[in-house]
């Protein structure tokens, strides 16, 4: 989502480390989300698929344009997206597929 700025924290043992990163205005979409179970508890190494739909409505013909598994507390984030495009999300836990979703951006 625009530069990377990446940096590295190693705390000593009672020590509380504070970092504050400002970026710059992006005006491009995103997706995010979270996978949990049904009692609501996070599921970690969800593979989670973004396909653009390339305005077509058969899955077949879907492009895959990227892929990733949720952290440890379910989370995951695509990025940046189209204007005006309309995506699908797959999320697969173990091979089968939990659910897909549209996501007009």
């Amino acid at each position: 989502m625009g530069t990377l700025t990446k940096f590295y924290i190693k705390s000593s043992g009672g020590e509380t480390v504070e970092t504050l990163v400002r970026t710059g205005q992006d005006i491009r979409g995103a997706a995010a989300g979270r996978v949990v179970d049904s009692s609501g508890k996070a599921r970690k190494d969800v593979l989670i698929l973004l396909f653009d739909t390339l305005g077509k409505t058969d899955f077949s013909e879907y492009k895959l344009i990227d892929a990733c598994f949720s952290d440890a507390d379910g989370f995951f984030a695509f990025g940046p997206l189209t204007d005006n495009a309309l995506y699908a999300v797959c999320v697969y836990d173990g091979g089968v597929r939990l659910r897909e979703l549209k996501l007009e951006i």
